[in-house]
């Protein structure tokens, strides 16, 4: 298990959580935009990280879980013990471009 926390290093995280290691919590603010928890697994699990942000050891996913077909982001935490899904949302396509790189000025 990784010792440093101040990046997120999200196929230790991925592997930590298969294996029982560390566990993955899943904040009520998750489901604000109706999502469902096998939506928010798919996107943990099989999701593309499109921005990490060191100092606070998170990284931003992207999927679209089969489901649903449509664009998904989340916002994974990493800490010693879990992972925590902090937020998911639908992107907005005024603020993102192909729902994966964010627009110039936002």
């Amino acid at each position: 298990m990784p010792t440093n926390f101040s990046r997120i290093n999200i196929v230790a995280l991925r592997a930590d959580i298969r294996s029982g290691r560390r566990r993955l919590r899943v904040t009520a603010e998750a489901f604000k935009d109706g999502l469902l928890l096998a939506d928010l697994r798919f996107v943990f699990e099989q999701g593309e990280v499109i921005e990490i942000y060191e100092s606070e050891s998170r990284g931003l996913l992207y999927g679209i879980p089969p489901a649903i077909q449509i664009p998904v982001h989340i916002v994974v935490e990493d800490s010693p013990t879990e992972g925590v899904i902090v937020t998911a949302y639908v992107p907005d396509t005024r603020r993102w471009i192909a729902d994966r790189r964010r627009r110039r000025g936002k």
